[in-house]
């Protein structure tokens, strides 16, 4: 269940019908497997991220909830507005890696699953059709050359069939590589970068059924 870039998702699903006829493993992937695919899980922040050039604009990485405006400790008023939807899901909701200050750039929200996003995501996981029969749950973000799994809540904490994830991720880097000629780092958010609560590939993995 591929999910989040919209950009990326595009190409991704051009390539899978266009290639459909003329590429064999293509062809095997489509007619042995079923892709659910979110193109755009922010469409409102994805927008506006395309509506100016400022760097405040075009980096926005929250959806566009309400606005809040409140007096600083100077009367000034401060407005601010968006839920980070990586920080929103139900897995260690609110801990570390996460901010309950609106103004923030990775605010966590109200609540676990309090934005619509990531409630849609729940619900199609959760769905007759798709509970417990996901076979890998991936979610596409534009950021740098890494290939991150599961947990990111804590440094050093891994699901229980981490060998068979590292087999798997490896040799999908491996391919990307001997394709694209890009070496991708491999290995959990916390440990290659920063713990981080409430992101939607740890719930997807540790509570939303999702076997990869």
């Amino acid at each position: 269940m591929p999910k989040q870039d919209g950009n990326r998702c595009e190409q991704e699903q051009i390539q899978l019908i266009a290639d459909y006829e003329t590429d064999p493993f293509v062809k095997r992937a489509v007619d042995q497997l079923n892709f659910y695919i979110f193109p755009v899980l922010n469409p409102d922040g994805y927008e506006y991220s395309r509506s100016g050039v400022s760097p405040m604009v075009r980096l926005w990485r929250k959806n566009r909830s309400a606005m809040l405006c409140k007096k600083d400790q100077w009367f000034r008023e401060r407005c601010c507005g968006g839920v980070d939807l990586n920080r929103n899901f139900d897995w260690f909701w609110g801990e570390i890696g996460s901010s309950s200050d609106r103004c923030s750039e990775i605010y966590q929200g109200k609540g676990p699953f309090s934005e619509a996003e990531a409630r849609a995501v729940r619900d199609a996981m959760f769905s007759p059709e798709l509970r417990g029969k996901v076979d890998a749950f991936l979610t596409l973000h534009t950021y740098s050359q890494m290939w991150i799994h599961p947990f990111s809540h804590q440094r050093k904490t891994v699901p229980e069939d981490i060998t068979e994830i590292e087999q798997v991720g490896r040799k999908a880097l491996n391919a990307l590589e001997s394709v694209y000629g890009t070496k991708y780092r491999f290995g959990t958010g916390a440990d290659i970068l920063y713990p981080s609560s409430g992101g939607s590939d740890d719930w997807a993995k540790g509570k939303g059924g999702a076997n990869h």
